[in-house]
């Protein structure tokens, strides 16, 4: 296929973000073939494994709006399974921060190896062991994720169950 036909085609399926994931574009009708093709004729750039952006947007961004879209990159790639920390997690909600770079950060619950993700992921290990020797002195944690937000609800439940628990352990002792 010719560079013209595939860019008309890339276009004419294409999903709304600027980042698809492989998942997306077969969804969208953009079979391996036809992705495949694109890629090797610059029509679309591949930013990591199983994402891509088309060329045309690329070529017009700025480098931390190029950094922006490799971590949404990332996001698209891993099906949204990571938890991203720092300043990273600001920017994949569209806020705006300064002089942070390519480098994105993800928090993890296992120790995994520095070959195991790209040069652009720093990885930070969730700690367990603090938040574990500060229950034992009395804290009182609420752990929120990002799918508790959008249930207000589900944050009232949380915060009224850990203020309960913090009364029963407060509750004086008879003798």
């Amino acid at each position: 296929m010719r560079r013209e036909e595939l860019h008309v085609a890339i276009e004419a399926r294409w999903p709304t973000l600027p980042v698809a994931s492989t998942r997306q574009l077969v969804e969208a009708g953009i079979d391996d073939r036809l992705l495949t093709g694109a890629v090797r004729k610059g029509v679309l750039f591949r930013l990591r494994r199983g994402a891509y952006v088309r060329n045309s947007h690329w070529s017009q961004l700025k480098p931390w709006e190029r950094d922006d879209l490799r971590i949404q990159a990332h996001y698209e790639s891993t099906g949204g399974t990571c938890r991203y920390s720092h300043v990273s997690a600001a920017r994949l909600h569209a806020c705006s921060v300064w002089n942070c770079g390519p480098q994105f950060h993800v928090t993890t619950g296992y120790s995994n190896s520095r070959t195991s993700t790209g040069p652009d992921v720093k990885t930070h290990l969730f700690e367990r062991a603090r938040e574990k020797a500060l229950t034992e002195e009395g804290w009182i944690f609420v752990r929120l994720e990002w799918p508790h937000l959008a249930s207000p609800a589900d944050v009232n439940w949380r915060v009224l169950a850990a203020t309960a628990r913090a009364r029963i352990q407060n509750r004086p002792r008879s003798a």
